[in-house]
């Protein structure tokens, strides 16, 4: 019993440190592409304001009319 429960506590803190590794990954790249990303400008100020929303929360990867992500035309659901 003493092994199962070992395996399962190294499993379980390999996955925390995978999933927290893989967060901050994110995170940086995230912050990075806002920082470079070009500026969509409106005549609007409302409308700059929620493009500038999209644009921090990441919200731009899938809304947006240049959409740009190799991986969806392999899912049939999402491909039409």
């Amino acid at each position: 019993m003493k092994i199962i429960t070992r395996l399962t506590a190294i499993a379980i803190a390999g996955i925390a440190i995978c999933y927290l590794g893989l967060s901050g990954y994110v995170w940086y790249h995230d912050n990075q592409r806002s920082k470079e990303a070009d500026v969509q400008a409106s005549t609007l100020e409302d409308n700059n304001k929620i493009l500038g929303f999209l644009r921090e929360k990441g919200c731009d990867y899938c809304h947006t009319p240049l959409l740009n992500c190799l991986f969806i035309p392999l899912f049939p659901l999402l491909s039409s």
